[in-house]
């Protein structure tokens, strides 16, 4: 498989959409649709920010006889409200609420719920506050 595929099918894996890739590593999206497609390809140092952003190897995105191809990565962390907000792949509203210290420490935000929101898959993007009722809808799930 070339590049260009590896590449397309990176991205997927990650749950990024072209112009959110795009978005992280500072380009236009019609560069990731080009780059995707086979029409062009980047710098070495844009090629290892995108790997950093879909949490690969940069080998993986190469054709380079010698490099060893990785089988798999570990995702980061999502268990903490640093890992939280170190995440630019999750969303703002997430992050936001990660970011409020005294309303992590009143709330008490555990591993495990912190993992849970940050794999929640959203039709649509939700501010802070959003999150905390999500909080409160996993607890109260949670404790029956």
């Amino acid at each position: 498989m070339d590049k260009h595929r590896r590449l397309r099918e990176a991205r997927k894996k990650a749950q990024l959409t072209q112009p959110k890739l795009a978005a992280l590593v500072g380009l236009a999206q019609a560069q990731i649709s080009r780059m995707e497609s086979g029409e062009m390809w980047t710098s070495n140092e844009t090629v290892a920010k995108i790997a950093a952003e879909l949490g690969i190897p940069v080998a993986d995105l190469l054709d380079l006889p010698g490099l060893e191809k990785s089988a798999t990565v570990e995702p980061p962390a999502m268990d903490s409200p640093a890992a939280i907000k170190k995440n630019r792949r999750l969303p703002d509203g997430l992050r936001k609420f990660a970011g409020d210290k005294q309303m992590v420490s009143a709330l008490n935000v555990n591993a495990d719920e912190w993992i849970a929101l940050a794999s929640l898959q959203l039709p649509n993007p939700i501010e802070k506050s959003g999150y905390i009722t999500l909080l409160a809808t996993i607890r109260s799930v949670t404790q029956t």
